[in-house]
């Protein structure tokens, strides 16, 4: 008998708020800067078909982004909690199951 493959729900999302220490994926250039939340506009979560606007304040130098800038209005999708991000020297990977309220 084969596993059916189950879907991620909302109920394994995990929950994060404003305070929280995250990944700013820049892309191409800057990759993922650290950054710590300010606050949270409208809530979001990981998937991309979500929306959400999320301020950040950046607390390192990466590419473009200096420290200490903040910037609002990103998407909560592109802010990921730093427990989602699985770096390994230049590469990363991320887990989408995170919502942002």
């Amino acid at each position: 008998m084969y596993a059916q493959f189950q879907p991620a729900s909302r109920r394994d999302e995990t929950v994060y708020r404003a305070g929280a220490l995250a990944y700013l994926d820049a892309g191409p250039g800057a990759g993922l800067v650290p950054v710590k939340v300010v606050s949270i506009e409208t809530a979001g979560s990981g998937n991309y078909a979500t929306a959400g606007s999320v301020t950040v304040k950046v607390t390192a130098s990466r590419g473009r982004y200096k420290r200490g800038e903040v910037i609002s209005g990103e998407r909560a999708w592109a802010v990921v909690p730093r427990p989602c991000a699985f770096i390994r020297g230049r590469f990363f990977k991320v887990s989408t199951l995170y919502r942002w309220e």
